[in-house]
Parts: C-alpha cells; structure tokens; sequence
C-alpha cells in the first residue's frame, strides 16, 4: 500500500523489498532502493522518514529511509517470534510494532541517526 504527503508517493512492492519514491506532480520517479528480504505491511512517514517493517529467513527488523533520497537512516533486527506483519505506528516517539503475541516499543524514531542505542527494546 502507498503512502503519500500530496508532493510525492512512496511504496514497498515485494518480492524483494523494492521501495519508490514518485513526484506526483511530473510522474517521475525520484528513487528506487532494492533491499533483500520481505515487507507486508504499510510504511509509515514521520518527520521526512519512511518507515518500515521487514522479515528475511527468520530475521525481523525495521528500516528507516530517508524520504526524500532514499538513502538508509538505520536498520534494527530484533528477534524471530516478534515478526510483525502490520504497519507500524508512532507513539510518544516510540516505534510501536505488533508481534504474534505482544506489541513492542523501540526507541530511535525521534532523533534519527543522533542517538547510538536506536533500536533498543523499551517495553513489551
């Protein structure tokens, strides 16, 4: 599914993760970024950054790209049974994802690329 701010229109088409990024005034396409792994979920798009879950094997993360070229801000892995398959979601500047039995907290939305501990668990 897209994601749009009304300037531009980003989306994750799999089978390998590939991400655009379009102007929606001109048609063209700004950036493409081909990744491995698998997403089934919406990205997000706070504060200038897409945002989106993915699973490769049994490896599941979150990737933060910057919107506007592409380029990766970070990657966090996290463990296998919290694999998540919705949208994530923002929440008191917390990345909030939904596991097979939990949602999760992560820290590192915010101050993206200042902080060194992104990506740590926060709450379960």
């Amino acid at each position: 599914m897209p994601v749009t701010d009304g300037k531009k229109v980003w989306w994750i088409l799999d089978p390998k993760t590939s991400s655009f990024c379009f102007d929606l005034d001109s048609g063209k396409e700004a950036w493409s970024l081909v990744a491995s792994g698998n997403t089934w979920a919406t990205p997000i798009l706070p504060d200038g950054k897409l945002i989106s879950t993915w699973r490769e094997g049994r490896s599941n993360g979150w990737a933060v790209l910057d919107a506007a070229t592409g380029k990766v801000l970070f990657l966090a892995s996290y463990a296998p049974d919290r694999a998540s398959f919705s949208s994530p979601a923002i929440s008191g500047g917390f990345l909030v994802t939904r596991g097979y039995k939990s949602l999760y907290g992560y820290d590192g939305c915010g101050d993206l690329p200042r902080q060194p501990d992104h990506g740590k668990n926060l709450f379960q």
